[in-house]
């Protein structure tokens, strides 16, 4: 089996997809830029061509793919990789990974301390830091 060459990114998300033989709906369980991987009834054999549509994430309407092929099949699972695909569903399908397949970048913040000016003599009078001493005011006599 070949390696992945995209991060995978987890959808569940209502598929339909059509063949020479009849058709089929399921539930898109993963999404790359490349393919998915569809849970889905009747297993369709490795080879089979497909025309999709893919209910997507933050899209009104479903994608369409126009032309893709059963890559592996287990159990009630199978993967394809998208052979034919518009630039506009393309544009979707780079737009819907964005948000599910790439982690997250986390948003740093930086923030200033100022430093403490007083001497430590001072902290050690007032029974320490102020924020200390806020906190042992706060609690309840035992």
């Amino acid at each position: 089996m070949a390696k992945r060459r995209d991060a995978r990114g987890m959808v569940h998300r209502r598929v339909e997809y059509r063949h020479a033989g009849g058709q089929g709906d399921g539930t898109l369980v993963d999404l790359t830029r490349q393919g998915c991987r569809i849970k889905g009834t009747p297993p369709l054999p490795c080879g089979t061509r497909l025309r999709l549509q893919l209910w997507l994430p933050d899209m009104a309407q479903p994608v369409t793919v126009d032309l893709a092929a059963v890559r592996w099949v287990q159990d009630d699972q199978f993967g394809v990789s998208f052979l034919e695909v518009s630039p506009d569903a393309r544009a979707c399908l780079e737009q819907v990974c964005q948000l599910v397949c790439e982690p997250p970048q986390p948003k740093v913040k930086v923030i200033s301390i100022p430093p403490f000016l007083g001497s430590e003599e001072e902290v050690v009078s007032r029974g320490g830091p102020p924020i200390l001493a806020m906190a042992r005011r706060k609690r309840p006599n035992s």
